[in-house]
């Protein structure tokens, strides 16, 4: 897909979207060489975050200079360099990593324009807080690398649920009432309650990770997990909802027309 693509538009996005695609290739190689699940952490998140970092890049070109664009590709190069060290070196390599990753998140932060619209109201506002949100939990999940390898339980568990629930899932939920109307051809429109969710998504992660896996706390931890869980099943349940709200609506219009 992102080879025609490259021809078509020699992007600096594109090109970062291709490095992620090269991490998931890398990734799959790995797993099937019995390489621990564990190793392959940097690989998987790569793949996740220079995807969603090449999307945002595309959206930012319009106000940011052909430097900061460099910048970009040079810090996910760089993200995918680490990942490949991570495997061979360990520790030196997760470092490396979270070095990485915490640039790259410092270069997002700056020159998103959810720094903007999250000061506007409706969808763009949610949108912005997801981002936002979720570039938190990417930043606790850079600092716990640039700690070194995730060796123990609880920082296992933190680098794994702050990158692929509280930065994936987070992008996932701010760009629901967009891209999945574009991918699945259903009109799914924002709705006000898909605030819940999302608010339950991060209250949770802040249960298991600072609260459980920080501190210990095995109640919260688990309570933590419940309402990750939840979050996911009501997101689903209004969006559902949202979808089938606008196809009636739809539906209205069309035999008033006719």
């Amino acid at each position: 897909v992102y080879i025609p693509l490259w021809r078509r538009q020699r992007a600096h996005a594109v090109m970062i979207q291709m490095i992620g695609a090269c991490a998931g290739l890398g990734a799959a190689i790995l797993w099937a060489g019995a390489v621990q699940i564990s190793l392959l952490l940097p690989w998987l998140a790569v793949f996740l975050i220079a995807t969603i970092a090449g999307e945002r890049v595309e959206l930012a070109r319009i106000q940011i200079s052909a430097r900061a664009e460099h910048a970009a590709v040079l810090l996910n190069l760089g993200l995918l360099l680490a990942a490949a060290a991570s495997t061979l070196f360990v520790q030196i390599g997760s470092v490396l990593f979270g070095c990485f990753l915490l640039g790259l998140v410092i270069w997002l932060v700056r020159h998103d324009v959810a720094r903007r619209t999250i000061n506007s109201t409706g969808a763009p506002r949610f949108m912005a807080a997801c981002l936002l949100a979720g570039y938190f939990w990417l930043l606790v999940a850079a600092v716990v690398w640039a700690l070194g390898y995730p060796a123990s339980t609880a920082r296992y568990d933190t680098v794994i649920h702050a990158v692929f629930l509280g930065f994936a899932i987070s992008m996932i939920m701010a760009h629901a009432s967009t891209i999945l109307p574009a991918v699945l051809a259903i009109n799914l429109p924002y709705h006000r309650a898909m605030w819940i969710p999302a608010a339950m998504l991060h209250l949770g992660l802040v249960l298991r990770i600072w609260l459980g896996d920080g501190l210990g706390v095995q109640i919260l931890w688990k309570a933590g997990g419940a309402s990750n869980v939840a979050a996911l099943l009501v997101f689903a349940a209004i969006a559902v909802y949202s979808a089938l709200q606008a196809a009636g609506q739809a539906k209205k219009e069309a035999a008033h027309h006719a």
